[in-house]
């Protein structure tokens, strides 16, 4: 199942060179694999699945979900996932999932309205009133918690509403935010640090599949991942 080390070091190697040592590539590419094939063994019918994770396939017994390993947060990771590595392969499994099925304790209600919200956007439906949603409840967890660091709703939103320039302003304070949390005490050592999947997914998504000029620049966007493309990564 997707754990933290997995997501942390698809994150952390982005982030050096720019993005153009190839294992940082294949660490975001097996760990798109990896946490896709995590959801497709709860999703898929039958008794068992064939999965692929790094050149390897075998059959997966199918099981429930277990709701100490897949959430909505999770489930928001894996998606970034495969959007950055132009997966439409992996997305779309992703995109059959029920934000209603996660019944974790550890789901924060901002996770679950961003999940809706991303879901309907990413499937062509009517989705501005459940991105009001998500925006109301990044807004209500951050009046409430001012040190969680949450999706960014206001850059989704910007996409929903297809907005260019909004998405290019939303994405300079998502970053500047991003850089800010994680510029305080232990923060600093956190290997999430270095890039935001989310952020970078969005981005990667305004660039590949609507073909929007992006022109910001940061160390937390690798530039050689962005440049590449769908076709070349």
């Amino acid at each position: 199942m997707p754990n933290r080390s997995c997501f942390a070091s698809a994150g952390a190697c982005t982030s050096t060179s720019k993005g153009r040592d190839p294992h940082q590539r294949e660490a975001l590419e097996l760990a798109s694999q990896f946490a896709a094939a995590a959801f497709r063994v709860v999703t898929a019918p039958g008794e068992s699945v064939v999965i692929s994770i790094g050149g390897r396939t075998a059959p997966m017994r199918t099981a429930p979900i277990d709701p100490m390993a897949l959430t909505n947060f999770v489930w928001i990771r894996a998606s970034a996932l495969a959007l950055i590595t132009a997966s439409r392969e992996r997305l779309d499994p992703l995109l059959s999932v029920d934000p209603d099925d996660f019944t974790s304790e550890w789901d924060l209600p901002v996770h679950h309205a961003y999940h809706v919200a991303l879901r309907a956007y990413l499937r062509g439906e009517p989705s501005r009133t459940a991105m009001n949603r998500a925006l109301n409840a990044a807004e209500d967890i951050r009046m409430n918690r001012p040190d969680f660091l949450g999706p960014f709703a206001v850059l989704l939103s910007q996409l929903v509403a297809g907005d260019r320039e909004g998405l290019v302003a939303a994405l300079a304070d998502a970053l500047e935010e991003f850089r800010d949390h994680y510029s305080v005490g232990d923060r600093k050592d956190d290997s999430t640090r270095q890039v935001h999947l989310g952020v970078l997914a969005l981005t990667c998504h305004a660039r590949w599949d609507l073909g929007w000029e992006i022109p910001v620049n940061s160390a937390y966007l690798p530039t050689a991942i962005l440049e590449a493309g769908p076709r070349d990564r």
